[in-house]
């Protein structure tokens, strides 16, 4: 299951969109060049942030998220929904999950073809949502694309349950003002890797961390925007480093035969030992 955050879920909905012209040998694609990497990386080439940024300032009836979601409808997704993307099955076909941030519970919101929402607020079964918005909702890095607004009106929700899957916990599931629109940040905002959805739920855990380290640095600026800036990287660093050493201390015990846990491999710009020490730049990638 491809779970994804910020600039992840592009390239996370891309593959979903292109799926079913992928053609498989076993269980290799044979086109996944043609028909994902080589427009992806055109993709990649063009601008379309700032654009979205100026558009959305000069223009006083849209907000620069919408002029995100156009560009992202216009250069990757065209008009596809949720409801587009391939049915999962398991073992051929992954359930593509797109997370973002719910600004008004504080909590992860997610998106997929089967249901969307947050466990506070309750969740929609066969959401009728734009694949450019779900995307974009997820890569909305504040403060110029958040809030990034979703219609919820006239979606049923049901409660979130517990991991036993009995107890209801949506404890907003009854405030219908929750349920009129979606605000949402970059889904890195809450949990920069993804983690949270998978913790305890998966044996095998592949995390691509493509967050960049943080550099030291003796002047820090001292006017409030970069300052402000500076903080909300070090506030969002210090979960990112909780749950990257929480994931590789249980790829650690497996790896000493200590529990029979979570398996997987963790890469990303920064790794850290047992004993919170930095190591070398050649030493990038853990595996259980």
């Amino acid at each position: 299951m491809p779970l994804s955050v910020s600039g992840g879920s592009i390239a996370n909905g891309y593959l979903a969109a292109q799926w079913s012209k992928l053609q498989f040998n076993g269980t290799v694609t044979v086109n996944l060049k043609d028909q994902f990497t080589v427009p992806l990386i055109a993709f990649c080439s063009k601008s379309i942030d700032v654009p979205s940024v100026l558009t959305g300032f000069i223009n006083p009836f849209k907000h620069v998220s919408d002029e995100l979601v156009g560009a992202l409808q216009e250069h990757l997704f065209g008009e596809k929904t949720l409801q587009d993307l391939p049915d999962s099955k398991p073992g051929s076909v992954p359930r593509f999950v797109f997370n973002a941030t719910s600004m008004q519970s504080d909590v992860r919101f997610w998106f997929s073809k089967e249901d969307a929402g947050d466990y506070r607020i309750g969740i929609t079964k066969s959401p009728q949502i734009s694949l450019a918005s779900a995307v974009a909702a997820s890569s909305a890095f504040p403060p110029f694309f958040a809030p990034l607004a979703i219609d919820l009106r006239g979606m049923q929700f049901d409660s979130a349950k517990d991991q036993s899957g009995v107890k209801d916990i949506s404890d907003l599931l009854g405030d219908a003002d929750f349920h009129t629109t979606a605000l949402l940040a970059d889904g890195g905002t809450y949990d920069n890797m993804a983690l949270e959805a998978v913790r305890n739920n998966y044996d095998a855990v592949w995390a691509s961390d493509a967050g960049s380290s943080f550099e030291p640095s003796v002047d820090v600026a001292r006017d409030w925007i970069r300052e402000m800036m500076r903080i909300i990287d070090l506030m969002m660093r210090a979960d990112e480093s909780e749950r990257r050493r929480v994931l590789i201390d249980k790829f650690q015990a497996v790896k000493n035969g200590i529990d029979v846990g979570v398996t997987g491999a963790y890469w990303g710009p920064l790794t850290q030992d047992m004993t919170d020490q930095r190591r070398s730049a050649e030493q990038l990638l853990w595996v259980s």
